[in-house]
């Protein structure tokens, strides 16, 4: 399983017991009790997926370029590119504003006036050369 999945699972499990344990009304401390135990038990799921080779990783510059533009092809709000990328705003903004002055990302304006942000045409042509070095990268052909 992906381990992304993985800690989406474990954080839906914690939110729905503390819904539940509200819901009972039972006291704080029982509560605080319950998250400890289920954060302790994700922790040592982590530890044994580590210890089956699985690995955290964090994305390099272009899975992030990949996301960025994956999500302007169709015109969209910032905020919206932003939530696709799964970025946070200071890591969003650093991305964001250098695709725009080189160009990869362009303005527009949608019906009501406000601004949109979609690929340009060398913005997808670097998304080809990506997706393409990302599919060589992980072929087990040499």
């Amino acid at each position: 399983m992906h381990v992304g999945v993985t800690l989406f699972i474990c954080k839906a499990i914690v939110s729905m017991s503390t819904g539940l344990l509200i819901a009972c009304s039972l006291s704080r401390v029982v509560i605080r009790y319950v998250l400890e135990i289920l954060l302790i038990c994700f922790f040592r799921f982590v530890a044994s997926l580590r210890s089956l080779g699985f690995t955290l990783r964090r994305r390099g510059w272009g899975a992030i370029t990949i996301d960025i533009l994956e999500s302007t092809l169709t015109p969209q709000k910032k905020m919206r590119i932003m939530y696709r990328a799964n970025l946070n705003y200071a890591r969003f903004n650093k991305y964001f504003s250098d695709f725009l002055k080189k160009g990869f990302i362009e303005a527009i304006e949608d019906l009501d006036g406000k601004a949109c942000y979609r690929i340009s045409q060398r913005g997808e042509t670097l998304l080809v050369v990506l997706k393409k070095a990302q599919e060589l990268a992980s072929s087990d052909e040499l």
